[in-house]
């Protein structure tokens, strides 16, 4: 098992396939989907930057601390209040 320093990284589970659902069903535009994507990183839940006429694109997903993985439900745009 690696020292506290090491730990081992964390995996995404279905991030790819719920946004590409996500674009399918509606059909954002372009920079939105490229600051969807880019935000796959960092995983905040509301995505930053991503309101748009009164929504804000949304990601739901559910974590495994023992397993160290971050597994995807669903991408959405929500209307205020979120």
């Amino acid at each position: 098992m690696p020292g506290p320093d090491r730990l081992p990284s964390w995996t995404l589970v279905g991030f790819l396939e719920r946004l590409d659902e996500w674009v399918d069903r509606e059909s954002p535009p372009a920079g939105l989907r490229v600051l969807v994507t880019t935000w796959l990183l960092t995983r905040l839940g509301v995505i930053p930057d991503s309101e748009l006429g009164g929504q804000v694109v949304c990601c739901s997903y559910w974590l495994s601390e023992r397993a160290r993985s971050a597994t995807c439900d669903s991408f959405a745009t929500l209307s205020y209040p979120v």
